[in-house]
């Protein structure tokens, strides 16, 4: 993962930023498992004499010496630790970091804990179909995304009960009537069925979930229905 708004960007706190950051890493790199070698590319990055970002730093801050050149190959060192920073900082074990890592590195904490979610309140707006093979297909859409495939923010999944009818039979008129159950966290997907269940009816019920909480489930659609294809 790849860390943004970490490493100050304007000259004089990126160089306060990496000699810090240089030392602790350093310092901490056994508990925190960054590698010898990315140790070393960041030192080198850093200190070496003819081309590390201390040496275009001293030229840059002295008007004597400073150039367009100077500041060009000082830009090119910034972006080059930079970039090595956010490589070492997505290798991190979140796990093994501590409050001052966080603080020193300039690192935002992992969120630990999610809001509470409120019940569903959408009912799918859902196209089932079946054009052959005995696989039946669905589109989920909310009544915010009516154009697209789509489940509800709140929910973690799509439930569907459904039950397979010879094409003379009456439609069922409630979920309790269905003996058929899956669920779907993709928002377009399909349902294999047996060669036999071809020309079969299909009927179903669809809603919205959360998986870890099944108050806060959504209500379910009116039947919908296709003919499996062969």
């Amino acid at each position: 993962m790849t860390e943004k708004r970490v490493v100050p960007q304007a000259i004089d706190p990126f160089n306060s930023y990496i000699l810090v950051v240089l030392s602790y890493l350093t310092a901490n790199a056994s508990r925190l498992l960054i590698t010898t070698g990315n140790i070393t590319a960041l030192n080198d990055l850093v200190t070496n004499a003819t081309t590390g970002w201390t040496h275009w730093y001293t030229l840059h801050a002295n008007a004597a010496t400073r150039t367009s050149v100077i500041n060009a190959n000082l830009a090119d060192s910034e972006t080059a630790i930079t970039q090595k920073l956010q490589s070492i900082y997505g290798d991190l074990p979140r796990s093994l970091m501590t409050n001052e890592d966080y603080q020193t590195l300039h690192i935002s904490p992992p969120v630990t804990h999610r809001a509470k979610r409120a019940k569903i309140t959408n009912i799918p707006f859902s196209k089932v179909y079946s054009v052959g093979g005995a696989i039946v297909k669905f589109i989920i859409r909310t009544d915010t995304h009516a154009k697209r495939a789509a489940i509800d923010p709140l929910a973690d999944a799509v439930e569907v009960v459904a039950v397979l009818l010879s094409i003379d039979k009456p439609l069922p008129t409630d979920p309790s009537e269905c003996n058929l159950h899956f669920i779907s966290k993709e928002a377009l997907f399909g349902h294999a069925f047996t060669p036999a269940d071809a020309g079969m009816r299909f009927a179903c019920f669809i809603r919205f979930v959360n998986l870890t909480d099944e108050s806060k489930d959504g209500g379910w659609s009116g039947v919908i229905s296709c003919i499996v294809g062969m």
